[in-house]
């Protein structure tokens, strides 16, 4: 390896160790931005409009448009440094080993799994919440016979009755998607025009209002419209750093997580395959 792959690969390290740093110590960054916005109003008189200007309006709106860029494009961002973390690696690479162990013959087996599955965890669901309101699974089959006449004791059973089973099958199990929609054999190029489209709208409809604008340059400011400026512009940064630290936590705990479960799913299935074959 030459010495400017070292250098590249320090860099990077350098980068991680940098948006790692940020991320730990987010709660104080805000902090300490929030100090600095308050103590500029402590010089100004603060007042709120009696009256919605269009003036105003348009301000709301730039605000707006410039927070919520920022905070899904850093919270995108957040997500990236998130599923570099130890965590994740860790639990992604344990997936892919799980999910390299299916093979295209178990497929039918691996969905009767995800049935039994389905139907166990519900009845587990519902024994937990009938504990959990001081019933028993007695009271669940009254109810169904239409023998609780107490109302306030007929609503809770009849919500415990409407539990549904969670949506699992093959596709969700060796897939790295958290979610996905349509069966399994659903050709998703039906749908990717559709995607892309709704995708591209927030951007298309900010565009649109950024065209739409007529901007001149204020003149004559003083002291008290430049702290305005300030205080107005310092959320931007809070509501960023907020979108990069809900997207690395939402990788390294929610992502990382969910694969966990997965990874376990298919480990109980492969043992219980293995144990058929030997028997």
């Amino acid at each position: 390896m030459t010495k400017l792959d070292d250098a590249l690969l320090e860099s990077g390290n350098i980068m991680r160790r940098g948006y790692s740093f940020l991320n730990e110590n987010m709660g104080k960054i805000i902090a300490l931005v929030t100090a600095v916005l308050a103590v500029l109003l402590t010089f100004t008189d603060i007042t709120l409009p009696s009256l919605i200007t269009s003036e105003l309006t348009c301000e709301l709106i730039v605000m707006l448009i410039a927070s919520y860029i920022i905070y899904f494009s850093l919270e995108d961002a957040g997500e990236g440094l998130g599923k570099e973390s130890v965590e994740y690696v860790k639990a992604r690479e344990k997936y892919i080993a799980a999910s390299e162990s299916i093979t295209g013959d178990m497929i039918g087996e691996l969905r009767r799994f995800t049935l039994e599955y389905s139907e166990r965890e519900l009845e587990y669901r519902k024994r937990t919440a009938l504990l959990a309101e001081g019933f028993g699974e007695d009271d669940l089959d009254n109810y169904r016979a239409g023998r609780i006449k107490d109302k306030k004791t007929a609503r809770a059973l009849k919500r415990i009755d409407k539990m549904k089973p969670v949506e699992i099958s093959p596709k969700s199990l060796l897939g790295e998607k958290m979610r996905s929609s349509g069966g399994e054999l659903n050709d998703p190029t039906r749908h990717k025009l559709c995607v892309l489209l709704l995708k591209l709208l927030p951007s298309t409809l900010c565009m649109l209002f950024t065209v739409s604008m007529m901007i001149s340059a204020k003149s004559g400011m003083d002291a008290g419209e430049i702290i305005s400026g300030i205080v107005k512009l310092g959320t931007l940064p809070i509501i960023g750093l907020k979108g990069y630290s809900q997207g690395y936590t939402y990788a390294r705990e929610v992502l990382a997580g969910w694969l966990d479960t997965k990874t376990k799913l298919l480990d109980a299935f492969l043992k219980e395959h293995t144990s058929t074959i030997t028997e």
